[in-house]
């Protein structure tokens, strides 16, 4: 018997030394509602605990709850009404008088007729039986009404006894409460400071960020000092209900503390190194070797993508770069993140810098420089072999009414990344579909919380370097798609109903499509009629608001002469219905291509499509767009595009062929004669069709007449060597019934310089420089081309026997002949490219043989080979 006293005896003790402290706290965090305020209460909750365990808070001193309990934070319990009461009635047992009691109020709860009530597991707590409880436990008590709607909780909870912090002062604001996003951090870092000064300033920061971002007001914070409701700036609160709001710090705690960081001058104090920095630059600096031909690489990526239940996102990183020369110092002293308040706002939770010798600064509460759409971080002390720590989120704000969501989640940045993980998160109750490519990657799927949670495993992620003539992007780049599409319907739907009334037209536009058409025998001669007028109109886009997917009405564009790719598709339909013609409006993405398998918006461009008329027996598809595109051909990035045509009501795909055959061709024939005092002069006469006639007729029209000639000289030195551009004349640019025909006069004193260089007006050299690619390459948009090429020489001689010469391939074939006359000699070469998307597989063997048309290019300088 003695003994079991003893040991009572002993447990009494320690039970008192645990709380010797006098304190004790409550964090009661009720459920959340959807999962990104359910992460916002996990951050403000474990903030919480980390400002009273650095106050030297003992763990059974606390009583901590949160949804899903343990399960989902450690440490906590289930957040149940009978549990939270029966904690209560039990600490009422435990403290003393002059003890005090520190309360949190996180999460969701409500006020309405029935009183007030917290979102509590089952059956709800009330705010009465809570208040109740709470007047059992004796002692002082510091409540934080941060939860939603707890001002109402005010009338119930004042008592002489208690200081109450409130985010809001009135039950009409009803958004969760901000203020402890300011607070809680402000706390932390100064935690032997009043509460008091913390609330002000923190209250301040909040109204200063809905003053910077254009918003309404829409929290004031309000204090209950034990006697009346105090209101900013608390100028009414006396000293010693001030006193009360100091935290009481562990000595033994406080010797441990890290000490407060200085900022002096803008920059961070030096910190010492710790086990764990050192750890960190040790295994940078190793892991280095790997990608020391890069600048920096990624030692960490980890990303983790949440879409909430009303569509908004919040993107969060986990980054260690290691900067390995001088170059990337540049890129990453300032650097620009995504910051267009209110619809996207990036927030850090650590900058810091690891030095070589692994001290460091923590840049986190330095003023970082808000700008119209982003956010710069500056780093000012930034070496060769350190490495940057970030953690930040990018929160999204869905602009537009969109009932569905899709999202395209890039893979790869400029450097290497070592360690690369991707978590997304979606609600749980709703149907999400997700597709990896460029890349395998391995998942684990969950469900955690209200989100759905997807993991992918780790992997190393090579850079993403840029070459010309790469595949778009999409074909190319590593990334994971995102969509709550379950088919197109579900999409076209959408887009039925955001485009409704659109092609209507008004008596004015009507009378316009008859006038236009009044002299048309076909049906195709009237929709090239009202195409030929749209292709006048100026090219305007407004990618903002409902404009951005909504086409204005024909009237609107006939009226003001402008408009964009969906503005003239939607007249080019509306019109030619009118008299008669029916098209179709479809969607494109133009440039790329489309994943017919994956419904998501992958749309860029707009177009028209007419499945019946006279010459054109598969349809004919029309771009009005940029006004350079002759009837019945095709702008390049349109041409062998899956095509999404609405045919209200659904939808189909149909692959955009060129309704007319009109080779990309370039004809260029070159006349060069050398007099008797040595100068050469000559003519060169250059035709264009199709895809090659469109670039040079935009590239042309788009100058003034000095960039013309600038431009013309350019491509001149690219043909022909030390030739002087002496003047030239061009068909009308504007005419798109016709080919370009270029003339141009040219002049060199340096014949036989001249002749080191005679190549074609495509080089098709210039797309195979590098030995290897490792990705797919397209030029001229991927279609077939010809270049024939005519070279006279006239007073100059070939040197070696006349030659053909004939290259063929399943890419391209070729012809070369020479000839010669008297005291003259004649070059033609008719390239013709089957195939211009060259996989990494295929390129060696295409560059190979392409020099060996280089080698023929030349033979009037080397001779055979």
């Amino acid at each position: 018997m003695f003994r079991i006293y003893l040991v009572l005896f002993f447990l009494c003790i320690n039970f008192n030394h645990i709380c010797s402290s006098e304190s004790y706290a409550i964090i009661l965090s009720t459920r959340a509602g959807d999962q990104k305020q359910s992460d916002i209460i996990k951050e403000y909750h474990l903030k919480t605990r980390q400002i009273l365990t650095k106050a030297g808070f003992e763990k059974n001193c606390i009583l901590e709850y949160f949804e899903k309990g343990n399960l989902s934070l450690p440490g906590t319990k289930e957040v149940i009404r009978k549990t939270i009461l029966d904690d209560l009635k039990g600490l009422a047992n435990k403290v003393k008088s002059d003890d005090k009691l520190w309360i949190f109020l996180y999460g969701h709860a409500n006020f309405n007729t029935r009183g007030y009530s917290m979102a509590t597991q089952g059956k709800r707590l009330k705010g009465k039986e809570f208040a109740t409880a709470l007047d059992f436990i004796k002692c002082d008590q510091i409540i934080f009404c941060f939860n939603r709607q707890g001002v109402a909780l005010l009338p119930l909870l004042a008592k002489k006894s208690r200081i109450i912090i409130s985010a809001t002062n009135h039950i009409k604001q009803l958004n969760p409460p901000q203020l402890p996003k300011y607070l809680l951090p402000a706390w932390h870092q100064n935690i032997k400071n009043n509460i008091l000064d913390l609330v002000k300033s923190s209250t301040d920061n909040l109204e200063m960020y809905f003053k910077e971002n254009s918003l309404a007001v829409s929290e004031e914070s309000q204090i209950f000092d034990g006697k009346i409701n105090s209101y900013p700036p608390y100028d009414d609160i006396n000293d010693g209900v001030v006193k009360k709001t100091i935290l009481k710090v562990n000595k033994k705690t406080i010797a441990k503390l890290i000490p407060k960081k200085e900022i002096i001058n803008g920059l961070p104090e030096l910190q010492k190194p710790t086990k764990i920095t050192i750890s960190k630059i040790t295994q940078a600096q190793k892991s280095f070797m790997y990608y020391n031909v890069y600048d920096a690489y990624y030692k960490k990526d980890y990303q983790s993508f949440l879409v909430n239940k009303d569509l908004e996102t919040l993107h969060s990183y986990d980054q260690e770069i290691y900067i390995g020369n001088t170059s990337a110092v540049e890129k990453f002293k300032r650097k620009q993140y995504m910051d267009g308040r209110p619809y996207n706002e990036t927030n850090f939770k650590i900058v810091r810098v690891i030095y070589p010798d692994g001290s460091y600064r923590d840049y986190l509460g330095s003023k970082f420089i808000q700008k119209k759409l982003s956010l710069e971080v500056n780093l000012p002390k930034l070496t060769k072999g350190c490495l940057i720590v970030l953690n930040y989120t990018q929160e999204v704000k869905p602009r537009y009414q969109i009932p569905f969501f899709t999202k395209s989640i890039f893979l790869q940045s400029l450097y290497p990344k070592d360690d690369f993980k991707l978590t997304l998160r979606y609600p749980k109750d709703k149907e999400y579909f997700y597709k990896p490519y460029h890349i395998k990657l391995t998942s684990i799927v969950k469900t955690e919380g209200y989100s759905k949670v997807i993991e992918y495993d780790s992997h190393k992620i090579p850079a993403w370097e840029i070459l010309p003539y790469d595949a778009p992007t999409k074909e190319s780049m590593m990334m994971v798609g995102l969509t709550s599409l379950k088919d197109w319907n579900a999409f076209v739907k959408w887009v039925d109903s955001i485009t409704e009334g659109a092609d209507a037209l008004d008596e004015i536009s009507k009378k316009m499509a008859i006038d236009l058409t009044k002299g048309a025998k076909t049906d195709t001669d009237k929709v090239k009629a009202i195409y030929d007028f749209l292709c006048e109109l100026r090219y305007v886009t407004t990618p903002i608001g409902v404009r951005a997917f909504r086409p204005r009405l024909p009237s609107k564009v006939c009226e003001s002469r402008f408009g964009d790719c969906k503005d003239k598709a939607n007249a080019l339909v509306a019109m030619a219905g009118h008299v008669g013609v029916k098209g179709y409006f479809v969607l494109l993405n133009r440039m790329s291509s489309t994943d017919k398998d994956f419904p998501s918006w992958q749309f860029n461009h707009a177009l028209a499509f007419f499945p019946k008329l006279k010459g054109f027996g598969k349809g004919l598809w029309l771009d009005a767009t940029d006004g350079s595109t002759p009837f019945g051909t095709l702008p390049m990035g349109d041409i062998n595009r899956d095509g999404l045509l609405l045919l209200k009501p659904g939808c189909k795909f149909k692959r955009v062929t060129s309704s007319k055959i009109n080779k990309n061709k370039i004809l260029q024939k070159i006349v060069l004669t050398r007099n008797s005092t040595g100068i050469v002069k000559g003519t060169i006469n250059q035709v264009t069709s199709g895809f090659l006639d469109y670039q040079w007729k935009q590239k042309l029209k788009r100058k003034t007449p000095l960039q013309r000639e600038y431009f013309l000289q350019s491509e001149l030195d690219k043909w022909i060597n030390q030739c002087d551009l002496k003047s030239y004349t061009m068909s009308d640019l504007l005419d798109l019934n016709k080919k370009l025909d270029l003339n141009i006069m040219i002049e060199s004193q340096y014949l036989e310089l001249t002749l080191n260089k005679l190549l074609l007006p495509y080089f098709q050299l210039e797309p195979f420089r590098m030995v290897k690619r490792s990705k797919t390459i397209k030029f001229n948009d991927g279609q077939p081309f010809e270049v024939e090429q005519h070279i006279k020489i006239v007073g100059v001689e070939l040197k070696f026997p006349e030659r053909k010469k004939e290259i063929v391939s399943k890419w391209f074939d070729v012809f070369v002949e020479y000839t010669k006359g008297s005291n003259q000699w004649s070059r033609v070469v008719h390239l013709n490219f089957k195939s211009t998307s060259i996989n990494s597989n295929e390129y060696e063997e295409v560059r190979k043989k392409l020099q060996l048309l280089t080698k023929e290019l030349f033979y009037h300088q080397l001779g055979p080979q």
